[in-house]
């Protein structure tokens, strides 16, 4: 809980971008499941990283085809999109929103596709 307490508070100074918070929560969470913990509520750090992405999915699978002709801001930001993605293939496993399992599905699907 220490983690995470300070990685919220180092994103609310500033000090820790938002995606790179939740991305860090979301690793954290996915290794203490698997090892039996029940400090994470995987819903709530699943759901903090599928708020994070910024483009809607058809857009994102639309450039995943080709994304390397694209401008490098484009393909660093499907790279982000792809690193919150990663740890939710994992936690997905505890999964039991069912909305928010659909979404995780649906996103590991492309996951590969990615930058």
């Amino acid at each position: 809980m220490l983690v995470a307490a300070t990685t919220d508070e180092a994103v609310d100074q500033g000090v820790l971008e938002p995606t790179d918070g939740a991305i860090r929560l979301a690793n954290l969470a996915a290794f203490l499941i698997e090892r039996g913990s029940d400090v994470f509520d995987p819903n709530v750090i699943a759901d903090r990283c599928l708020s994070l992405i910024t483009l809607p999915f058809e857009e994102v699978a639309r450039k995943s085809g080709d994304w390397r002709s694209l401008p490098r801001a484009e393909i660093a930001e499907l790279r982000k999109i792809k690193n919150l993605v990663s740890p939710l293939i994992p936690l997905g496993n505890w999964v039991t929103n069912a909305t928010i399992l659909e979404e995780v599905e649906q996103w590991r699907g492309l996951r590969e596709l990615l930058p």
